[in-house]
């Protein structure tokens, strides 16, 4: 059932996140043509500031999350009830703050910008994203309890028709007004349904709670508490770390270069989306492995999820290495393109940050957040002098090589020796080793690919970009194939989605 429920998430997100996809890029095309490509870099920058915003939830979602796998596994009505209850007090303060200190960020938003744009038109374009912002806080911790009860498909279907209504009503006011300001408003109406609905769908689903008064037990606030007070490291740690790419950019390189590097960014956060609908998907089913299954399963179960990840991960990098340049020449103009240095450090930043959903997913269901939490401040603080240093001295990449020290520290280093130590009670020696193979074998995937690819010399863009799209959808699977078929990881999977589909 855990498996069957995993496959279900996994299946409704990546669906569902492509039918999101050409709309959006069309929604940004459209504008570009009309707004230009300052305001687009604006509204990049902004969507930041609000993503700043969010760390005063301090983690406590994901606290209260991991709380919720116990009782769900042992229905255990009472405890569900009175977390939710402690859940939603929370949240209304939350979403409070959020509006209190955007409006208190405005006097301040031009520091953030290289141009010299009026406050008041500033305002004008800020304020909405703030009011979205803190009215989500009202009513998305439903959503926080169908995502732990591995129904995010659920919440999957309710978000891509939200998207859905949301690039079509902004396409049509854009081409309709050429106001961004409407642009802005409709979003924060169309937020304010996506919770609504997500909201009534969690009542239907668990009526026990709807007006629940139960109290969150001392033993059970003391572990919140706990978990709380490790997350707030890790909250503001990984948004220093991954966050302010496009707050430094926009400080020294101006909010045209900003837009460029969002056209990469919204490619690359899409195809990201859709490996978190993997990534959520398997924490729910992790947390619930971790709550009923001795350690020697959930590492069995871990290894081969692992290559799983694997195999995804690797051929959207050899994706990425091969057509996102001519993607994005195809869509907004070869004239936005970023060098070929900047474009491969954006691409492992990529590749270290989804190759950790696996092991990152696992430390989430065990809820092992207090052994690093300090790293990520002092990684935070490296990450930022790193990025301002190098930006000044070789421009745009030196803002991504800052990240990519972080995130090796991070990922690829500590978090494993974390892991092992605390949960598996054993060296992490062999995670390093598995990193190292599967970094190696995507690295040779990437160059065989692009070589291959390197002889497509047709005239016709797009009938080039066809060429190469097929190409990456062979070559690279065929690699990995002959890798590791006969591995037991590799049988093991085959045998998992075989039976699902016997299930079917």
């Amino acid at each position: 059932m855990r498996a069957k429920k995993t496959a279900i998430n996994t299946l409704f997100g990546i669906l569902m996140q492509v039918v999101t996809v050409l709309l959006n890029l069309v929604s940004k095309r459209i504008f570009v043509d009309i707004l230009g490509g300052e305001i687009y870099g604006l509204n990049s920058l902004f969507n930041t500031i609000i993503i700043m915003l969010s760390l005063t939830e301090l983690g406590i979602g994901m606290a209260i999350t991991y709380s919720l796998y116990k009782p769900l596994a042992e229905n255990n009505q009472k405890q569900i009830s009175a977390l939710m209850t402690l859940y939603k007090k929370i949240y209304r303060y939350i979403a409070l703050i959020v509006f209190v200190i955007g409006m208190l960020l405005i006097p301040f938003l031009r520091f953030f910008i290289k141009e010299n744009y009026p406050t008041p038109f500033l305002a004008k374009i800020f304020v909405p994203l703030v009011l979205s912002a803190s009215v989500s806080y009202l009513m998305s911790y439903k959503k926080t309890l169908l995502i732990a009860d591995q129904k995010g498909y659920v919440v999957t279907i309710v978000r891509t028709i939200y998207l859905i209504a949301l690039h079509t009503t902004q396409i049509v006011i854009l081409l309709l007004t050429h106001s961004f300001v409407a642009y802005l408003l409709a979003k924060v109406v169309l937020d304010f349904l996506d919770s609504y609905i997500c909201y009534k769908i969690c009542d239907r689903h668990y009526p026990f709670q709807k007006n629940a008064n139960e109290q969150v037990s001392t033993e059970d606030k003391k572990l919140i508490v706990q978990k709380v007070k490790a997350l707030v490291y890790h909250r503001v740690g990984i948004y220093l770390i991954n966050g302010t790419d496009s707050i430094i950019i926009t400080k020294f390189l101006g909010t045209v270069i900003n837009g460029y590097y969002s056209n990469y960014m919204l490619i690359i956060n899409t195809v990201t989306e859709l490996l978190n609908q993997f990534a959520n998907g398997l924490t729910a089913s992790m947390g619930n492995l971790v709550a009923s299954e001795s350690k020697e399963r959930v590492f069995d179960v871990f290894k081969r999820v692992l290559l799983f990840n694997y195999f995804l991960v690797s051929f959207c990098a050899t994706c990425f290495a091969v057509l996102i340049n001519p993607f994005i020449s195809i869509w907004m103009g070869p004239d936005v393109l970023l060098d070929k240095y900047t474009v491969a450090v954006l691409i492992t930043n990529f590749y270290i940050s989804t190759f950790s959903y696996t092991i990152g997913s696992l430390r989430a269901s065990a809820g092992i957040f207090e052994p690093d939490k300090y790293l990520h401040v002092v990684l935070a603080v490296v990450n930022l002098v790193v990025s301002v240093a190098l930006v000044k001295q070789i421009g745009i990449v030196g803002v991504f090589i800052g990240t990519l020290i972080c995130l090796i520290i991070k990922e690829i280093i500590a978090l494993p020796y974390i892991m092992g130590k605390h949960f598996f009670k054993t060296s992490a020696v062999g995670y390093y080793k598995r990193f190292v193979l599967y970094a190696v074998c995507t690295a040779a995937i990437v160059a065989v690919t692009m070589l291959v690819s390197s002889f497509v010399n047709l005239e016709n863009a797009y009938i080039a970009f066809i060429a190469k799209v097929v190409i990456c959808l062979t070559v690279p699977n065929i690699i990995n194939l002959m890798l590791f078929f006969k591995t037991r990881e590799f049988k093991e999977l085959c045998s998992y989605f075989f039976s699902l589909i016997k299930t079917k």
